[in-house]
Order: structure tokens, then C-alpha cells, then sequence
């Protein structure tokens, strides 16, 4: 007999468990900001980080700024980077990986 003729007569598929998520939370994005940024800015030198610092305070300094989490609102000329439009949540972790690679960077 046909495997997938197997599986519906018996109906073995409707017995498997759905897949448990977890709810994203505003510690999970954020989390997953600060890696992917890690991941990004790591090999950029010191003029760079400065280039890119400026290009977002000038974002999120803004009166219309918003730290939301998830839409992007905010677009970043960054060669470099192949997404550009980010949110809020995601320039805020930005800066702060910056500063931490600048601080690891003056430490050495």
C-alpha cells in the first residue's frame, strides 16, 4: 500500500503534536537585534562605527522617533548591510553594540 494512502486511512497525521513556539518577547527581538548587529559591525574600524553612529543618531534623535519593536520604519544607506529599513528597537541595539565595540576596542 501507498505510504500516504497508510497515513490518511489510519489518520497517524492527525495524532502528531502541533509544534510548541514560544511568544516573542520584547527580550527575544532585542536579543536578536544585538546579534545580528554584533554579526555586522564587528570588522568595521573605528571611522566607520562613526559613520554609521552619526547616520543613526540622526534617526533616533528625530522628534517622530519611535523604539518600536518590530516595523520598520527607519532606512539606513549602509553598502555594507544588505537590509536597510529597520526599526526603532533595532537602531537603539545598533548604538549599543557600537559603544560596546568601541569600549572592547579601547581596552585592547
Amino acid at each position: 500500500m501507498n505510504i500516504l494512502k497508510q497515513i490518511f486511512q489510519t489518520g497517524e497525521h492527525a495524532e502528531q503534536q502541533p509544534v510548541k513556539t514560544e511568544p516573542m518577547t520584547e527580550a527575544k527581538v532585542d536579543f536578536s537585534f544585538r546579534i545580528y548587529w554584533t554579526k555586522m559591525a564587528r570588522n568595521w574600524n573605528a571611522p566607520r562605527r562613526m559613520e554609521v553612529r552619526q547616520q543613526v543618531l540622526s534617526l533616533t534623535e528625530a522628534a517622530d522617533f519611535h523604539r518600536n519593536l518590530i516595523e520598520k520604519r527607519y532606512t539606513l544607506r549602509l553598502d555594507d548591510i544588505p537590509e536597510q529599513t529597520h526599526s526603532g528597537a533595532s537602531l537603539m541595539a545598533l548604538l549599543e553594540v557600537l559603544a560596546a565595540l568601541d569600549k572592547m576596542e579601547e581596552s585592547e
